[in-house]
């Protein structure tokens, strides 16, 4: 029988890699510390290009709850995030499994459009913003308005009018 006899690194990568929040502008993690002592610091890692390159966050003192900022807001994108002990000069640990997640939409699409007050010429609009948006672009009749009311009526619409070609960005 061949029996192989490892020593345990100095320095013990981090398990249980997880996100707390994630936001367009930030990523929050936390971790488990599986060394004996804290180790000196920490490094977090995030790719947004599939794993090709990674930006590194160094100099991480605490092993909780910890707030990572992107170089620019991020919507729909695609993360690979992992981290890994820096337990003093001399000794790094391996990094931690990689975990995925999305950002989420940089402007989310309004919600729950609903429309009262229909007269012949006019029709009352309104929506639930998706963020913290404040203009909106209303396409009628593939013509684009852009609106900052919410609710607001619109009093232009004529007889040839088509009502079901409205949509709301």
């Amino acid at each position: 029988d061949n029996v192989v006899v490892e020593e345990t690194p100095a320095c013990l990568a981090p398990t249980n890699l997880s996100l707390d929040t994630v936001t367009t502008t930030y990523f929050q993690v936390s971790w488990t510390d599986n060394n004996e002592e804290t180790p000196a610091s920490w490094t977090v890692a995030y790719s947004i290009d599939g794993g090709e390159t990674f930006i590194e966050i160094t100099g991480i003192d605490h092993d909780s709850a910890v707030v990572c900022n992107f170089d620019a807001p991020l919507g729909d994108i695609n993360v690979m995030a992992k981290v890994k002990a820096n337990c003093n000069v001399d000794a790094e640990s391996a990094w931690s499994d990689e975990i995925n997640f999305v950002t989420p939409p940089t402007c989310p699409a309004p919600t729950a459009i609903e429309y009262s007050n229909v007269t012949g010429n006019s029709v009352t609009l309104s929506w639930t913003a998706g963020g913290e948006e404040t203009e909106w672009i209303l396409e009628l009749n593939g013509t684009e308005i852009v609106v900052n009311e919410n609710p607001i009526t619109i009093d232009t619409l004529t007889t040839n009018t088509d009502r079901k070609s409205t949509r709301l960005n």
